[in-house]
Parts: structure tokens; C-alpha cells; sequence
């Protein structure tokens, strides 16, 4: 029947429009699916180069030459290994960098001496955290490699070796400079190289114990932070006008004044053992502690001298490993608590 055949013909095209329609409409809401996706990955993907730019851009002092790479390295649970030709306080340092980052990631971070890791480099199945012995480089410069599967670090020795260290550290979550729980933290590293070493030996920061008394823990705190921004010495002024902080057995006279000085407050001085276990902290951490005075005029005049007696000097000295400096009241004025640590770092380092 004609009829028939048109309204069969007719339903086939209407079903056909439909099932267009569909495709069409299913077709463009996965374009629009996709375009969202696509989206999202490339503003994903700028906002965490943005994040690894921002996390390079922290290490103060700024580094000399910086390369920022795709992707990231994750530290926790990482493997530390190092060159067996590494210098013992290097490898110590390693060892108590990767205990740190065990105890607040919360994940252990086994470490090991083992030899052939330049080879593991070289041909492309290194793994982990490595520091290699590179004896071309300066004393204390590094060069810093991380790419999504390692984290290579080559120096000379110590003093190359805590710069690296330093340097990583301050690229890790704040947590990583405590001892406590920093499990939730995001515990990477961004993939990028960096390569830097300093324009001065001496970098140092002053604390004025005369003109404010420190205790041993105050002062290892201080050292702690001359670490994390790469200074290289810390001065203690230990005498002013009228103080003298150091209590050894033939200075024990101007100290005594000093007390009376200070009110009968016999807590502000040093003991020898006080100054030895403050330097083997110091020493373990790359820091060369160094003794200052102001000539005590005052203690001076009590005692009816007219200079310190050289034996005085000699005994500071046998303690800090060093004679101690001579200075002017002027150099008190800088202080650590009156300086800005981080422009500090930044202007001796270059």
C-alpha cells in the first residue's frame, strides 16, 4: 500500500533525525568533556610549574645558576646512598639528613656507603638520593641534578656536601627543620638543577653574649641557622665594658668581677665544658665558632690592670681552637637579633 510505504519511510527518517540528534548532542558533550580535561591537566600542569618555580625561588642564598625541569622527585621513602670516597663528616652529614627526613615523613629512608654509583648514572637506572665525590669541584661548591627518578648531588667534600644539604632541605616542608609528626606534608622535590658555590670564604654571623647572654642551647640554635642559610662562622663577643663571659680556671678573677658586675648572677658565664660541647656541635655541623672581645675597661680598672693578661687569652683560645679577636663596642651594634638574617645571607654569599 502507498500509504504504508510513505509512513515507514516517514518514521525511518524520523528515527534516523533522532538517532543524529543523539550522536550529535553525545558528540558535542564529549567535546565539551574533553575540553574541560584538557583544561584541567594544562592548568594542573602550570600551576605546578608555578609550585617548583616557587620552591626554587625560596633558597636563600639565591643560587648562581638554576634549571627548572618537568615533573618531581618524591623524598619520602627515598633510598640515600653515597660515594664511598666521600670524607666521614660528609657521610655523617648524609646520615643524619636521611634520619631526619625517616622521622618526620614519617617513612624510613634507608641509607648506604656503596660503590659504583657513577656507573648507575651513566648508564640510566639510578634510583634514590645519590652524593657523588666529584674532587674537581671547589671546596664548597654543589651541583644539584633531580629528575623523577633520582636526586643526584656531587660535591668535594664536607663543606660542599651541607651547602647540597642546606639547599635541599630548604626545598622540603618546614617540618623538615623539626621533630615532629610532618607525615601529611607533601614530601617532594622539583625537578630542576642547581649549581652554586660562594664568592667568600668567611661568611658569619656576630652574637653579642656580652651585651646579652645566650645559653649553650640559644647558641646552638644560632648555629643551627648559620647552617641553614650557609654561613660559615659564627663570632661570640664574650667580654664589654664591664662583663666577661668566660669562666676557665686563670680567667676566673675577671669572671668573678663580671658577677658582681651583673648583680651576683653567677648563671652568666661559660664554663670551659660549656664551650667544648658547644664547638664539637659546631664543628659537627661545618661551623667555626670564634671568639670576640671588647676590652672590659671596667673589670679592667677593678683589677688594676692595664690589658688582658695574655695567659687569659691563651686559655679562650685552647678552648675555641683559636685566639680570641679583639673588637670595638661598634661591633655588638651586629648583633643577630638586630640584622636581617636572610639579606645577610644573601649579600655574603656573593
Amino acid at each position: 500500500c502507498p500509504t504504508s510505504v510513505t509512513k515507514s519511510v516517514s518514521d525511518a527518517f524520523t528515527y534516523g533525525q533522532l538517532l543524529s540528534d543523539r550522536y550529535f548532542t553525545i558528540f558535542v558533550s564529549m567535546k565539551k568533556f574533553i575540553t574541560i580535561v584538557l583544561t584541567c591537566i594544562l592548568c594542573s600542569a602550570t600551576a605546578f610549574a608555578d609550585r617548583n618555580e616557587d620552591i626554587i625561588k625560596r633558597i636563600v642564598p639565591k643560587p648562581r645558576q638554576t634549571e627548572q625541569m618537568k615533573g618531581s622527585f618524591k623524598i619520602k621513602g627515598a633510598a640515600f646512598r653515597c660515594d664511598p670516597a666521600l670524607d666521614a663528616a660528609s657521610i655523617d652529614c648524609l646520615k643524619r639528613f636521611s634520619a631526619r627526613v625517616s622521622l618526620v615523613s614519617g617513612k624510613s629512608c634507608p641509607f648506604s656507603s656503596t660503590g659504583g654509583l657513577a656507573s648507575t648514572i651513566a648508564d640510566g637506572s639510578a634510583k634514590g638520593i645519590i652524593f657523588i665525590k666529584d674532587g674537581s669541584m671547589h671546596d664548597e661548591e654543589y651541583r644539584i641534578e633531580i629528575t623523577p627518578r633520582y636526586c643526584v648531588v656531587r660535591t668535594s667534600g664536607f663543606n660542599g656536601t651541607k651547602n647540597a644539604v642546606a639547599t635541599l632541605m630548604q626545598m622540603l616542608p618546614e617540618s623538615v627543620y623539626s621533630i615532629g609528626n610532618g607525615s601529611k606534608d607533601k614530601w617532594t622535590l622539583p625537578a630542576c638543577i642547581i649549581a652554586d658555590k660562594p664568592g667568600r670564604q668567611e661568611r658569619a654571623l656576630l652574637a653579642d653574649c656580652a651585651g646579652q647572654f645566650r645559653s649553650i642551647e640559644e647558641l646552638k640554635a644560632i648555629v643551627d641557622i648559620a647552617v641553614k642559610y650557609k654561613f660559615s662562622t659564627v663570632k661570640l663577643i664574650l667580654s664589654s665594658d664591664d662583663r666577661w663571659r668566660f669562666k676557665g680556671e686563670t680567667s676566673s678573677p675577671f669572671a668573678q668581677v663580671s658577677i658582681y658586675y651583673d648583680g651576683g648572677n653567677e648563671k652568666g658565664v661559660y664554663l670551659p665544658t660549656e664551650v667544648s660541647d658547644l664547638k664539637k656541635y659546631a664543628d659537627r655541623n661545618g661551623i667555626t665558632l670564634v671568639p670576640e672581645l671588647i676590652i672590659p675597661s671596667k673589670i679592667l680598672d677593678y683589677m688594676e690592670l692595664t690589658g688582658i693578661p695574655d695567659n687569659y687569652l691563651d686559655e679562650i683560645g685552647q678552648t675555641f681552637g683559636c685566639l680570641p679577636v679583639i673588637v670595638t663596642p661598634e661591633e655588638g651594634k651586629s648583633d643577630i637579633e638586630n640584622m636581617n638574617i636572610l639579606e645577610l645571607a644573601e649579600k655574603v654569599w656573593k
